[in-house]
């Protein structure tokens, strides 16, 4: 299936978004709004294949040109909370099915959630809990979930004493402990981890297993 995608805000959220290779393999039509001739101008070098419409987002006249009947996506991405919260409730007048929005703010989040707007991504709240899981993570495991009553989602972050710096994915036996590794963060995005990717102090594993054992794998040491 492919995504007709109105993003609004073309500051460095949406720019390291058109960045990765894989948002164009999935997406039909891309439509950016953004007020900054600027901000447009350096965004085309990054997506050619978008279409650019200089305007207000808070000027409904801006959308005149746009058939927002193809639209299944809305990526609210600019500085402005009020801005974003507006952009969610049009979207959502047009019936538009995935409205996703960038806030600071928990209030306005909580009032995105209450009117069903869309999917409100708190910026300050997602790099505090992701820094929380990552300490609690350094030195052991921390378990996320329950997949089933024998699988567990964990998560662990390698120091640079740890024994499994350096290695290959692929020359690390998980299968020994019933595990499977299947996302890594490197710092900057979560990814499937190749078998010839190299662990780097500061990676962030996640690993599904029946238990913690596999972690002497990473660390040396039961967790």
């Amino acid at each position: 299936m492919k995504l007709n995608v109105l993003l609004i805000g073309a500051g460095r959220v949406a720019e390291y978004l058109l960045r990765e290779s894989a948002l164009r393999n999935i997406v039909e039509d891309l439509i950016i709004v953004e007020r900054d001739p600027q901000r447009i101008e350096r965004l085309q070098r990054a997506a050619p294949y978008a279409v650019f419409i200089e305007g207000d987002a808070t000027n409904i006249d801006t959308f005149s040109n746009i058939d927002m009947g193809r639209i299944n996506v809305v990526l609210a991405l600019t500085n402005s909370d009020d801005i974003n919260l507006f952009a969610l409730a049009m979207a959502k007048s047009y019936n538009i099915p995935v409205r996703i929005g960038r806030f600071t703010s928990p209030k306005v989040a909580e009032l995105v959630e209450k009117l069903q707007l869309g999917i409100a991504l708190i910026q300050p709240t997602i790099v505090a809990n992701l820094i929380e899981h990552l300490l609690l993570s350094l030195t052991g495991t921390r378990e996320l979930m329950n997949i089933d009553s024998s699988m567990r989602l964990y998560m662990v972050s390698l120091l640079d004493t740890d024994p499994a710096v350096g290695a290959r994915i692929g020359d690390l036996n998980f299968d020994e402990f019933n595990a499977k590794l299947i996302l890594l963060f490197d710092g900057s995005k979560v990814r499937v981890p190749s078998p010839d990717d190299v662990l780097k102090p500061g990676s962030i594993l996640f690993v599904l297993s029946s238990s913690n054992e596999f972690v002497k794998l990473l660390k040396g040491v039961t967790a």
